[in-house]
């Protein structure tokens, strides 16, 4: 992997090109993982904690991924490391790591205020991101400040199906019934949905399962019936 530069480096470098935003969710396990590389062939791949088993277990060909919980970090450093030895993806995260990544500079004061300011919303802070308790949210900022203008997403369910809650099964080992940790990720999606309409930016649900409602849906890579793990 090259060794990345600031983040602010890779603003506008994706200008008029799309982008596809993998995230960890059930969806990304009910599509066949050869549908999904040759849907990202032409995009900006953009993955989130899981990347090296998120497809049914298979890895995410992609070309960021972006890590924001510092345990997650932690407790599956060597799967991390060992996915970007052997693919040219640079983590993207907001804290440091010995292996070459790009940090982002968090704006907490925005995220804190994410449910008492929707009267007013914080409006795109170009160069700040906001965390919105999910790395797919920070996935999708990634892609608009590259500049892309129509970003796809996949895996951003918040919910759980057929007793998965991840892409390759069960996380935590457990059924999370109702995905409780989900309901704390919608007021990130909802300021995402302003940010795109403040930024001319299209973005399309390609998860059929998802319960996000601030996009549209579009089947545009068609669903399996893998069963969960």
């Amino acid at each position: 992997m090259t060794n990345p530069s600031d983040i602010r480096d890779i603003f506008g470098t994706a200008s008029g090109r799309e982008a596809f935003v993998c995230a960890n969710g059930p969806s990304a396990g009910l599509v066949d993982p050869d549908l999904v590389r040759c849907f990202g062939l032409d995009k900006i791949v953009i993955g989130c904690n899981d990347v090296w088993r998120v497809l049914r277990g298979e890895p995410l060909e992609c070309d960021y991924f972006v890590i924001l919980d510092t345990k997650f970090n932690e407790d599956h450093y060597k799967p991390i490391r060992a996915y970007t030895e052997l693919r040219d993806a640079i983590p993207i995260t907001h804290f440091e790591m010995d292996i070459p990544h790009m940090r982002v500079p968090l704006d907490m004061q925005c995220d804190s205020q994410l449910e008492v300011r929707k009267e007013q919303p914080a409006q795109f802070n170009p160069g700040t991101f906001f965390h919105g308790h999910s790395s797919g949210v920070a996935g999708v900022q990634l892609a608009m400040h590259m500049g892309c203008h129509r970003i796809y997403l996949l895996g951003h369910d918040l919910t759980v199906t057929s007793s998965r809650t991840h892409g390759f099964g069960d996380r935590h080992k457990e059924r999370q019934t109702g995905y409780q940790q989900g309901l704390t990720m919608r007021s990130g999606y909802d300021l995402l949905a302003l940010h795109a309409q403040e930024l001319g930016v299209e973005i399309i649900n390609l998860s059929s399962i998802s319960t996000l409602d601030q996009f549209p849906k579009r089947k545009e890579i068609p669903h399996g019936t893998a069963q969960a793990s």
